[in-house]
């Protein structure tokens, strides 16, 4: 049959046109109808009254366990997805005991269409949206709903990622979402309370692996801070490996420590991070781990100064194997403002058979470390490379660092040893290790401020030189030592090399150079053994500094050194800084001589300030050839010094020279440095010689010969004398007082005893002396003025030899006065010949008033009755009287007075011959009358004119007779004359009148005109004595039977012709003297007795002027000074 023509015969065009209406009617029925559910949609949620039951029985089946209640099913359109869902409303999700344990205000439903096609209701997805949940972790890592005693004791992830996996079950659910969630989640163990305001979760099951998929996106609140949390798990069937990644972005790490006690230790980490993770999981065990880590802020080490350190990138890579139980860091690099490190390392973690974590090893390498922070180091510092090799043995609680090292340069160190922790006890250490040598500044540089920070100090205040090292140390504490107040000695060793170094030991000294030797630390004590080293030209040989016990309060640090050195540069350092010993004691350090051995003890309180007063000082020093001056005269020499010196007192014993001289004085001088009225003590013995005393400023060579003993004692304060005891014995001495005729013996016994006491400067201010000896008996007091002078001399008893007499010299405003009263004066010295002194000449005003009963020449002459009184300035006279009589039988008088152009001198005597025998032992003179007038040009204050003589005169004797005279018999001799001597060995020459006319210059004596005549021989002289030369030129005529020879010489012209001048003869012979006054060469020219009158003029030769004498002479002009280039 055709189907196409039975078709055709059956339907009519009627038909199609009612199957139209009839299609069209459906049509806008349903049109109508949807767009009513539309409308009704927009306007809200349209309840499913019927449909309630069959769908709470269907998500009952779908989460078998727990119950899902709610308000009222319903259709709704959800304008977030633009989609129309199936709704319950007023959610409540209750565990098997009826508890509610999450509510929400609504939960979309998926259903699967093809059972609800059929009548049957599959919940294939429940999404429970803006959920608020508590989800607690429990110590078992299993996670629950609510809290406290709402918790739900099952597993609800367990719980519905079962169901999701039993495919097989009853269940249609394929899976669970939270949309739009107020999430809690607490962590029992570690109390962390974080708060999703807004997040979305979602366990699925996945159609790839046949497990689930688990989505968790969420922004979490920490304690108020905000971070983002995205991760995604998968769960494989069949309990394959778990699979998934983390990212936790903008976390701030110290909100931790604010939420949990359990991340207390990050409370000072203001860091903000970003977390990545992908890992494997296999069952329980985690078998595989990439992570990474990024991050910014700050952290705090609140232990250090100055410890926030600002963090601009922190960035690490790593993974962990599960199969090798191994973390490794493969790259870390970390960038802030005080420190710059790059990292990599690994940490292995072994189990025991119990599977509990037994050992961590593990080893971190760190390149480039670079630290600038101010609060650990002083400057920055770079370590090259560190790398650290250690181990943590859980079951004995025993680190074990089996590798520290720092690699580059200046700073190198290796260190390996262990940490046993103990029980309520501090742990055992045991630790060893070494550092390379460095410099001593690298050492400060690298020396961490807070470690030791009074040795770091001490090293960088007083070190400017050096290295130090190889430097070892080791560490030993037993369990409970580091509780104790102290450790004990073998605790700690340290040993370091120290080489070239430079230190100062006491700020304002010379600093310690050249410093070479060990310095050794342990638990109780600090000893620097220095084998060399310098203090400016001081050699330094084997030295210690000791802390015996850093336990003991108020230790003290001990210093014993050795020096070598001159003796110049002992003294130099000693006057540095606080000491100022030298200064103390006005010693010139310039002007020190010798070789020092010093042995120096310094004890040191280790306080934080310390004075030089609070430290205890022990000097001994040998010093050999020791030279000192001790004023801008006085010098010690050649001397042998041991100095004693400590914190109360200076001691010197030993024995020295005084100013070169070969004798010595032994020596004890202490100086306490107490505040007490006498601080200085000096015991002296010995013996001084003539250069002795002239150092010492004693001008006795014109009266002092030889040794002289020294005994006594000397006190002062601070170095300055104040009083003086001491016992000369002059009994080796040569004693010459040519004044009173003292000439005492070398070998005669005398002694003198001093008492001095002295002003300020050590400036002798009284002086008793007392001076004892056979038939001697001299007592005498002197003052003296701040200057030294002598000011006052009261000597009530001079007795010694002939001398009986007291003495009173004053020194004023108007010069010395000068008293002398007595019954005796040995003067029989008065006449001798005396070298004089070279010391500055006497220039001030004086007066002299005499009174002697007697006064002792020579011969047995004296005089009696003298009384002079005599004033004037230095040299010069001004006023004298003078009556004496020459052994009571011929006056002595001379006089001294103002004139209109000086001053004149008067002289007279009735027996120049006994003056002459008195005074100077000439005893070749018989009688004679003396008169002397002479004329000092200038007052005594106002010299003369520069071109005029300083005195002239004329001296006449008469009446005297000449007998024995070498002088004469010596010319008279070279004249052939020897009628004139036999008679000069008789009965003496007579001469009638002698006439000398006589000017002075400069100490030059010069005669004109001098004529003797007498009834044998007549004589003229021209020419000079220079006394300070001690030379004489004298040329004149001797006339023989002059009263014969001169008779022609009174005829007028023709007198003049044949006796040539006046006081010569017609015959006669010139003669010269010259040469030392003392023995002048004598010389007669007999042919000149041949040539009458003026012919004799032609073997006179040219007559001596006082112009040629040598103190007369013009000094050479000075030597031209070499141009200096």
């Amino acid at each position: 049959m055709n189907p196409v023509g039975f078709l055709r015969r059956s339907i009519k065009a009627h038909h199609f046109s009612r199957a139209a209406m009839v299609a069209g009617g459906i049509a806008a029925a349903l049109v109508l109808f949807v767009l009513g559910a539309v409308i009704r949609l927009l306007i809200g949620p349209v309840s499913l009254g019927p449909f309630a039951g069959s769908l709470s029985a269907a998500i009952d089946r779908a989460v078998p366990g727990i119950t899902v209640k709610y308000d009222q099913a319903a259709v709704e359109w959800e304008r977030d997805e633009g989609r129309i869902t199936l709704a319950i409303l007023g959610t409540r999700v209750l565990d098997h005991e009826g508890r509610i344990i999450a509510q929400a205000p609504k939960a979309d439903i998926d259903v699967a269409a093809s059972p609800l096609m059929q009548g049957r209701v599959e919940v294939k997805r429940i999404s429970l949206v803006g959920v608020q949940l508590t989800l607690v972790r429990a110590a078992d890592s299993s996670l629950h709903l609510g809290v406290g005693k709402d918790r739900q004791d099952e597993d609800i992830l367990k719980r519905l990622s079962d169901t999701l996996k039993n495919s097989d079950g009853p269940s249609t659910l394929e899976s669970f979402a939270i949309k739009r969630a107020r999430l809690a989640f607490y962590d029992e163990t570690s109390k962390l309370f974080v708060v999703a305001p807004r997040a979305d979760f979602r366990l699925a099951k996945d159609k790839r692996s046949q497990g689930l998929a688990a989505v968790v996106d969420a922004g979490v609140e920490i304690s108020g801070f905000p971070a983002h949390l995205h991760g995604e798990v998968n769960l494989p069937a069949n309990n394959g490996p778990v699979t998934g990644k983390v990212a936790l972005q903008g976390l701030s790490v110290h909100a931790l420590a604010m939420n949990s006690p359990a991340f207390a230790a990050v409370k000072d980490t203001a860091l903000t991070v970003d977390l990545e993770a992908k890992f494997i999981k296999q069952g329980a065990a985690l078998t595989s781990l990439d992570f990474s880590l990024a991050g910014k802020g700050s952290l705090l080490v609140p232990q250090l100064a100055n410890g926030r350190v600002k963090v601009s990138k922190l960035d690490a890579k790593g993974h962990y194997d599960g199969k090798s139980n191994r973390v490794v860091l493969d790259r870390a690099l970390l960038v802030a403002d005080k420190i710059k490190a790059e990292l990599k390392g690994r940490l292995g973690l072994r189990y025991d058979t119990s599977g509990a974590l037994s050992v961590l090893d593990g080893e971190l390498k760190m390149n480039r470390l670079g630290i600038a922070w101010p609060g650990v180091f002083a400057s920055p510092v770079q370590f090259e490379q560190v790398d650290v090799k250690a181990s943590w043995l859980r079951p004995e609680k025993k680190f074990v660092l089996e590798k520290l090292a720092v690699g580059g340069a200046p700073f190198a160190l290796s260190a390996s040893g262990h940490v046993q922790f103990a029980q309520d006890q501090s742990p055992a250490v045991e630790i060893k290790g070494s550092i390379a040598a460095m410099s001593v500044h690298d050492l400060v540089r690298y020396w961490p401020v807070v470690a030791a920070p009074g040795g770091r100090d001490w090293a960088a205040s007083n070190m400017t030189k050096g290295r130090i090292g190889p430097l070892v140390f080791e560490l030993h504490f037993a369990p409970g030592m580091l509780d104790q107040p102290a450790l004990p000695a073998d605790a700690v060793l340290v040993r370091a090399q120290v080489s070239d170094a430079e230190a100062t030991y006491i700020q304002g000294l010379t600093p310690l150079t050249n410093l070479s030797g060990t310095l050794i630390i342990t638990g109780t004590s600090f000893t620097a053994d220095i084998a060399a080293g310098r203090i400016g030209n001081l050699v330094a040989g084997h030295s210690k500094f000791v802390i015996p016990d850093f336990n003991v309060s108020e230790e003290v640090g001990v210093v014993d050194a050795h020096l070598q050195g001159p003796m110049a540069d002992v003294l130099a350092l000693s006057d540095m800084g606080k000491l100022r010993y030298p200064t103390r004691f006005g010693i010139n350090i310039a002007s020190a001589k010798g070789d020092a051995a010093l042995d120096l003890n310094f004890r040191i309180p280790l306080l934080k300030s310390v004075s030089t007063d609070q430290i205890s000082i022990g000097i001994k020093a040998n010093v050999n050839g020791f030279g000192l001056a001790l004023g801008p005269r006085l010098t010690i020499t050649d001397g042998a010094v041991l100095f004693q010196i400590d914190n109360n007192k200076l001691r010197a014993t030993g024995s020295a020279g005084i100013g070169g001289s070969a004798s010595k004085l032994t020596l004890d001088w202490t100086e306490e440095f107490q505040e007490k009225p006498v601080t200085t003590k000096i015991n002296i013995k010995g013996a001084v010689d003539d250069i002795a005393r002239a150092a010492l400023g004693l001008n006795t060579k014109d009266y002092l010969k030889g040794q002289m003993g020294v005994s006594g004692s000397l006190t002062g304060h601070r170095g300055a004398l104040t009083q003086a005891s001491l016992a000369l014995d002059l009994t080796p001495t040569l004693v010459s007082l040519d004044l009173i005729a003292v000439n005492k013996p070398a070998g005669f016994p005398m002694n003198a005893r001093l008492a001095m006491t002295f002003g300020p400067g050590s400036i002798p201010d009284t002086q008793v002396v007392r001076v004892t000896g056979p038939a001697t008996t001299i007592a005498a007091t002197l003052r003296f003025d701040t200057s030294g002078k002598l000011v006052n001399l009261q000597a009530p008893t001079v007795h010694i030899a002939q001398n009986d007499f007291a003495l009173q010299v004053a020194r004023g405003v108007y010069g010395i006065d000068v008293q002398l009263r007595g019954h005796s004066l040995d003067g029989s010295r008065i006449g001798a010949q005396s070298g004089g002194s070279d010391e500055a000449k006497f220039e001030e005003p004086f007066h002299v008033n005499a009174k002697l009963d007697r006064i002792v020449l020579r011969e047995g002459v004296s005089l009696a009755n003298t009384a002079l009184d005599v004033s004037g300035v230095a040299d010069r006279p001004a006023t004298m009287n003078l009556s004496s009589s020459l052994s009571g039988k011929s006056p002595l008088t001379m006089t001294i007075g103002p004139t209109d152009s000086g001053r004149r001198l008067v002289m007279s005597t009735g027996d120049m011959g006994l003056l002459l025998k008195g005074v100077f032992g000439f005893t070749s003179m018989q009688g004679g009358k003396l008169d002397v007038n002479a004329n000092f040009n200038g007052r005594v204050d106002q010299p003369g004119p520069a071109d005029a003589a300083d005195f002239q005169g004329k001296a006449v004797l008469k009446d005297f007779r000449v007998l024995n005279q070498p002088f004469l018999a010596r010319l008279f001799s070279a004249g052939s004359l020897m009628g004139l001597a036999n008679l000069m060995q008789g009965q003496g020459i007579a001469v009638d009148s002698l006439e000398v006319p006589f000017s002075s210059k400069n100490g030059v004596i010069s005669v004109r005109d001098v004529r003797a005549s007498g009834p044998a021989i007549g004589a003229t002289a021209e020419g000079y004595v220079d006394r300070p030369k001690s030379v004489i030129a004298i040329k004149g005529s001797l006339v023989p039977l002059f009263g014969i020879n001169s008779v022609l010489g009174n005829i007028p012209i023709l007198g003049t012709l044949v006796t040539s001048k006046e006081g010569e003869g017609i015959i006669g012979m010139t003669y010269s003297v010259s040469g030392n006054s003392g023995e002048p060469s004598v010389s007669v020219n007999p042919l000149s007795a041949l040539a009458p009158g003026i012919l004799r003029r032609i073997f006179e030769g040219r007559i001596p002027n006082a112009s040629q004498a040598p103190s007369n002479a013009v000094p050479p002009p000075p030597s031209p000074k070499p141009n200096k280039q």
